[in-house]
């Protein structure tokens, strides 16, 4: 994680780029969503990661109530026990004292002193011996009371840190659910920037293009026109990644998504892709600009698949098959 001082520097430097870009032009409308989007998305994750934290210390809190709870838990009934005997053995000395005559035999032993002084020894001797044991369970059970208040206050704070717990887990799954989406937001946002920058490119191919073809190896090499409307290519379409920017590329597969997002028939477009690239996406041409899977003049080096085709279907809306590539024929 970013510490507070990287994290402000990391915005002001981030805010300055986009102002600059911004200015300058270079900043479309998409690329600026993409970016607020990694914004949200550094935010979301420095949550995430804040409440995976804290619930992290919560667990060890827990862990060291409960600990505590158990350890009391046995102390308080050892203490219960031995108040227990304690008591017990009070009511049988008691009872022996009853029935044994012990009281006349310590009445005896006081009066039998030899002195006044003797008799007080004995009498506060003989209380002394009798009230300890009374004092002890005092003693103890004042012990256990408060024992038993220290064990409510533990198991008081495990209730609270086990709902802070439940609120946290709860927090950290809308969390990662939020995380998820912005990732989706995000690849969206990238899809229409890849879609913006595809468009740039075909235009400026357009402005810079050739009124006049070159052929060589039985090839051809078309004129970049100037579409007539926008393509909205489907991202989610199987076997195709339009950010692909080189390697070879299923021609049927290409053929097929060209008839669905772009019009003409498959056929057509199947034809046109094995005679000029054979389906390479970083086809170049040795004796003209012509590139990639479908050649066309101007068409950006290492310009990936998504902008070769909808370069492509500028030329197939301005120009159609035959105007475009089947020249050859």
């Amino acid at each position: 994680m970013l510490s507070q001082g990287n994290l402000r520097q990391f915005l002001f430097c981030y805010n300055d780029i986009v102002i600059r870009l911004r200015k300058s032009g270079i900043l479309t409308l998409a690329g600026f969503l993409l970016l607020a989007s990694f914004s949200a998305r550094a935010d979301t994750s420095s949550d995430l990661q804040s409440a995976q934290n804290q619930y992290a210390q919560t667990a060890s809190q827990i862990k060291t109530l409960n600990t505590k709870s158990q350890k009391m838990q046995v102390e308080m009934a050892q203490l219960d026990a031995t108040i227990s005997s304690r008591q017990t053995a009070l009511a049988n000395q008691a009872r022996s004292a009853q029935t044994n005559g012990q009281q006349s035999n310590l009445l005896m032993q006081i009066l039998s002193s030899s002195s006044l002084s003797d008799a007080i020894s004995k009498a506060m001797s003989i209380t002394t011996i009798m009230s300890s044991e009374t004092d002890t369970l005092k003693q103890q059970q004042q012990d256990q009371e408060t024992l038993s208040k220290d064990l409510a206050t533990i198991q008081t704070q495990q209730t609270q840190a086990q709902l802070l717990s439940a609120q946290l887990q709860s927090d950290i799954s809308s969390l990662q659910a939020k995380v998820e989406a912005e990732k989706e937001a995000a690849a969206k946002a990238a899809a229409e920037a890849e879609l913006q920058q595809a468009q740039a490119a075909a235009a400026a191919a357009a402005a810079a293009a050739q009124t006049t073809s070159t052929s060589s190896g039985g090839s051809s090499t078309p004129v970049v026109s100037t579409p007539t409307g926008n393509v909205h290519l489907d991202t989610s379409s199987g076997g195709i990644n339009l950010a692909q920017t080189s390697g070879m590329v299923n021609p049927s597969t290409l053929a097929n998504y060209m008839a669905a997002n772009v019009g003409g028939a498959a056929a057509t477009w199947y034809h046109i892709i094995i005679h000029e690239s054979g389906g390479n996406v970083a086809a170049q041409n040795p004796y003209s600009s012509a590139y990639g899977v479908f050649q066309c003049l101007n068409a950006p080096r290492g310009s990936s698949l998504g902008t070769q085709i909808q370069i492509a279907a500028g030329l197939y809306h301005s120009q159609g098959f035959y105007g475009a590539w089947l020249r050859w024929e």
